[in-house]
């Protein structure tokens, strides 16, 4: 990585509704990932936790919307290959479950570093320099869960940890 990169630790929180085969989920993620800005025109989110994800573009919007795209295309061909909602739920748990470890270990750091150094965040009050596990829920929708409830939107919040 770049030495002169900032480097920012997110978790983001996806809600997802998937339609597979004979099946409806909904999958609720809440994950960890890198933010990198290496530059004026290039800026990286990289998967922690699920590790397999990654977007790139010119700015933090394009860079989000790949990543989210990104992430995405997994579940759509998770649910394309699965044979029925166990098969869905197994494959997308495994794809969770995959951590990359040198992301993980600069993630890290980047938290340790805005703990050591909290007037970073002096007048970014939406920044925390707070760690929240990964975790996923996967489960079945049927009729009767099929409501306006379900609609929700995604989160990325800028860091609960950051680091420049």
């Amino acid at each position: 990585m770049d030495s002169t990169a900032k480097t920012y630790s997110l978790v983001f929180s996806f809600p997802d509704v998937i339609v597979g085969n004979g099946f409806t989920a909904r999958v609720e993620l809440k994950g960890h990932a890198l933010f990198v800005q290496e530059g004026e025109e290039s800026t990286w989110l990289y998967g922690v936790q699920p590790g397999a994800v990654a977007g790139g573009g010119k700015d933090w919007a394009e860079a989000t919307r790949a990543f989210k795209e990104n992430y995405l295309s997994v579940l759509f061909d998770i649910a394309i290959e699965a044979v029925d909602y166990e098969g869905f739920k197994s494959a997308v748990e495994a794809f969770f479950s995959e951590v990359n470890e040198p992301n993980q270990e600069e993630w890290a750091r980047a938290l340790d570093n805005v703990r050591r150094n909290p007037d970073q965040l002096a007048g970014h009050t939406t920044v925390k320099a707070e760690d929240h596990p990964p975790c996923l829920r996967v489960s079945m929708l049927d009729q009767r869960s099929m409501n306006p409830r379900v609609n929700q939107f995604d989160a990325v919040e800028v860091a609960r940890a950051a680091a420049a």
